[in-house]
C-alpha cells in the first residue's frame, strides 16, 4: 500500500519521507568540499573553453569533461516520520446503493480519523457526512440513495416532491412546474408561454398570435374577423352596424354623423363634407 512501506536504507527516494530531492541536492552543493570541488572545475572549464578557440567538436567535449555533476543519496537524517494514511472504504446501508467514505490512520501514533457521522432525519440512519445530499425543496439533508432526480436539471430532491409533466413526461422538482390556466395540469415551467392580453400561462399548443398586432394569446381570447379571415384580440371586438359583421377594430370606420361603426365598403364620402356617411342603400 503506499506511503506505508518500510523506510529503506540507502534512502533513494526522499519523497517517501517528505523531503524534497531538489533541497537536499542544495545542502550538497553547500557542503566546502563539494562546493570547492565545483568551483575548481568551472573554473578549468573557463580556462579549457577559451584555448579551445572556435572549434566547435572541441568546445563540446570540455564542456562535457569539465562540467561537475552530483549524485546524491540520503545516508543520514535527524527527526519523525509523521504520515497521515487515507483508507477508502465502501459500504452500503441495507441498499443496493454504494457509499464510499474515507478515514484517515497516523500509524506513528497509533490514532484513526474518521469522519463525522450524522443521522438521517428519513431513515433514522447513522452514516458519515459525505454519504448525505440536501433535498433541494425540504432543506433536509438525506442520504443521498432516497434523493430522486429531476430529468430537466438534475437537482435531487425526496420523491414527494418529483412530479411528471403532462407535457412531455419528464420528472422534475416542483418548483420547476406549475399548473396551467387552462387545462389545470402540471407543465414545465420553461415550456409554458403566457399571455399578453390577460397574462395566463399555458401549453404553447393552445396560443396563436393575433395577426394586426403580434401579440400573443391563448386561442379562446382570439376571434376570427368575418371580414378578412384573420384572427384577432377579441379585446378589439368591433361590430358594424349596418352589416352586423364582427371584426378588428382597425377594419372598420366611424359615421360621422352617427358615431357608429361600419365597414369601409358599408359606406360613402359626402361630396361637400369629407365624412364617411351610411349608404343610401342602408
Amino acid at each position: 500500500m503506499t506511503g506505508v512501506s518500510p523506510i529503506s536504507d540507502p534512502l533513494k527516494n526522499p519523497e517517501a519521507v517528505g523531503i524534497d530531492s531538489a533541497s537536499v541536492v542544495e545542502k550538497a552543493t553547500q557542503d566546502p568540499g563539494v562546493s570547492e570541488f565545483c568551483r575548481f572545475y568551472l573554473d578549468r572549464r573557463t580556462q579549457e573553453l577559451a584555448a579551445a578557440g572556435a572549434d566547435v567538436r572541441k568546445r563540446k567535449r570540455i564542456e562535457d569533461d569539465f562540467t561537475p555533476r552530483l549524485d546524491t543519496n540520503l545516508v543520514g537524517m535527524d527527526g519523525a516520520v509523521r504520515r497521515q494514511i487515507g483508507l477508502k472504504t465502501l459500504f452500503d446501508l441495507g441498499t443496493e446503493y454504494e457509499y464510499e467514505s474515507t478515514i484517515a490512520v497516523i500509524p506513528a501514533e497509533s490514532k484513526r480519523k474518521c469522519p463525522e457521522l450524522c443521522r438521517c432525519p428519513v431513515s433514522q440512519k447513522v452514516a458519515p457526512a459525505e454519504c448525505f445530499a440536501r433535498c433541494e425543496i425540504s432543506g433536509f439533508s438525506v442520504l443521498r440513495h432516497l434523493l430522486a432526480s429531476s430529468e430537466l436539471s438534475g437537482r435531487v430532491a425526496l420523491p414527494e416532491f418529483i412530479e411528471q409533466c403532462a407535457a412531455t413526461g419528464k420528472r422534475a422538482l416542483q418548483d420547476e412546474l406549475e399548473e396551467s390556466s387552462v387545462t389545470h395540469q402540471k407543465i414545465l415551467k420553461s415550456i409554458l408561454k403566457t399571455s399578453d392580453l390577460s397574462g395566463k400561462r399555458a401549453e404553447p399548443q393552445l396560443f396563436a398570435k393575433c395577426e394586426f398586432t403580434g401579440a400573443l394569446a391563448l386561442t379562446d381570447e382570439l376571434e376570427t374577423s368575418q371580414v378578412s379571415g384573420k384572427q384577432y384580440r377579441r379585446d378589439r371586438q368591433q361590430r358594424s352596424v349596418v352589416s352586423g359583421k364582427t371584426g378588428y377594430a382597425d377594419e372598420f370606420v366611424q359615421c360621422s354623423e352617427t358615431g357608429q361603426l361600419l365597414l369601409p365598403e358599408e359606406s360613402e364620402k359626402c361630396e361637400s363634407r369629407e365624412r364617411s356617411l351610411f349608404l343610401a342603400s342602408c
